[in-house]
């Protein structure tokens, strides 16, 4: 997007609950725009000791390497003596920041989702649906999701989940946000979510709380939590998320 065509954000007041090290490239380009921004980190990320990573030697007996996040690139390659992978590796990723992130380490991405950086829209992928089984190692977080495991076993691939961190949840900040005044509350994470929607108890009505949410199972999600008023960006990258705001910003202006 052209800084021409950026909207002016004046007068708006929006909510990052991104982990506080992954929100300051959105926060800067939001202020420059002109936005109030109140920080309010639902997680934090914390390294997650893998105990196949203990013996590197043991990266050779795969395939192919899938990355769920750029989380999980850093805090993979922060366990690893020598950052690099056997040049006989394919790679995997979910995602143009996951992608990015590889490539900061040298790493080409051979398979990866173009528009909406999902799990679903990777396994339809033809020729990753076309891979002959082999055996993969899954470079994610603790938790989450099990349809990407549960698919390629499913294709008779051999799958070893290999966790490398973990979402700590935050308390709210001590500042009191009016959260059915703010212009839009930016939600990038299902658990994000379910954890604001906790910290309230009950005190904030949702269904008076603007959302704007990086995926369509967010946005699923948020409607079952009484949500009303939800935007959803094309995935939570911080350029789909601002690409999302400047439509929202033209529709409203042009009302």
């Amino acid at each position: 997007m052209s800084a021409h065509s950026a909207p002016s954000l004046t007068g708006q007041t929006l909510v990052i609950t991104r982990p506080a090290h992954q929100a300051i490239k959105l926060t800067q380009r939001l202020q420059q725009a002109g936005a109030t921004v109140i920080a309010c980190p639902l997680l934090a990320i914390e390294a997650l000791p893998c105990e196949l990573l203990l013996h590197e030697a043991n990266l050779h007996a795969y395939q192919l390497a899938l990355f769920t996040s750029p989380n999980a690139v850093e805090y993979f390659f922060k366990q690893l003596t020598h950052p690099y992978l056997p040049s006989h590796f394919k790679i995997a990723a979910i995602g143009n920041a996951t992608s990015q992130t590889l490539a900061n380490y040298g790493i080409q991405v051979d398979y990866a989702p173009d528009t909406h950086f999902t799990s679903e829209e990777l396994l339809a992928l033809p020729a990753f649906a076309a891979l002959s089984p082999q055996k993969i190692l899954l470079v994610k977080g603790s938790g989450g999701r099990t349809l990407l495991a549960d698919t390629l076993r499913a294709r008779n691939m051999q799958v070893i989940s290999c966790e490398v961190y973990q979402r700590i949840t935050q308390p709210l900040p001590t500042l009191n946000i009016q959260w059915e005044a703010v212009s839009w509350v930016m939600i990038t994470s299902l658990e994000a979510l379910q954890h604001l929607v906790t910290c309230w108890g009950g005190a904030v009505n949702p269904a008076h709380v603007p959302l704007l949410v990086g995926s369509e199972r967010i946005a699923q999600a948020a409607q079952q939590l009484n949500f009303k008023r939800i935007h959803t960006a094309h995935n939570p990258s911080d350029t789909a998320m601002w690409e999302a705001l400047h439509r929202v910003w033209n529709n409203h202006n042009d009302r």
